[in-house]
């Protein structure tokens, strides 16, 4: 599920670096197209005597604009494609965003283990977690934040998922809990990661 996570946001991101790079180019040709006008114009009146040279120059300036036209045609071209391909990533995260959320809840078996200890609801496990937040969390927060978990996902009837943050770090980890008594639970930390 990490995994699949970890893909979404690298492609996504490999994708956002493309759209920006090829932006800073499309950006940087019509800089210099602008700067050939303005060239253009001032030799225009620099050299409005001179007619015959005021045609070559002006030649020569129409000939690279109308080459950095086509720089510029060629590149929004290639723009308009990778914002099709934006488009169809972000509609692939979301259907995979999706997947994980129908995954994301514990399977039958684990249902009816918790179901024959009481608990007929497993989001009060989920509920506890995020109440107990900086007691079951085994690190620290920083610069005066305390830790508190922003997603927890039962995974199973001993296992949650969950990551948490101070306002300054963030992390996540696997915990596992033993149902004490109704609503009672007792936490202990498997894996922690800080981001």
């Amino acid at each position: 599920m990490n995994k699949k996570r970890a893909l979404i946001v690298g492609t996504t991101g490999v994708w956002i670096i493309v759209v920006v790079i090829g932006l800073a180019s499309y950006m940087n040709q019509k800089a210099q197209i602008s700067e050939l006008e303005q060239m253009n114009e001032s030799l225009r009146l620099e050299l409005y005597s001179n007619e015959d040279a005021y045609k070559v120059i002006v030649d020569d300036l129409q000939y690279e604009v109308g080459e950095k036209e086509g720089l510029m045609t060629e590149l929004n071209a290639t723009l308009d494609g990778h914002q099709d391909q934006i488009e169809e990533l972000e509609t692939e995260q979301k259907q995979l965003l999706a997947e994980i959320a129908a995954l994301s809840g514990p399977d039958d078996l684990s249902i009816y283990k918790l179901e024959r200890q009481g608990i007929n609801d497993y989001t009060i496990i989920a509920d506890d977690l995020y109440t107990k937040g900086a007691e079951v969390i085994g690190n620290e927060g920083v610069l005066g934040g305390t830790m508190h978990f922003t997603e927890v996902r039962i995974l199973s009837d001993q296992w949650a998922y969950g990551m948490y943050e101070d306002g300054h770090i963030m992390g996540y980890g696997l915990y596992e809990y033993t149902v004490v008594g109704p609503e009672t639970f007792e936490w202990k930390v498997i894996l922690e990661y800080l981001d």
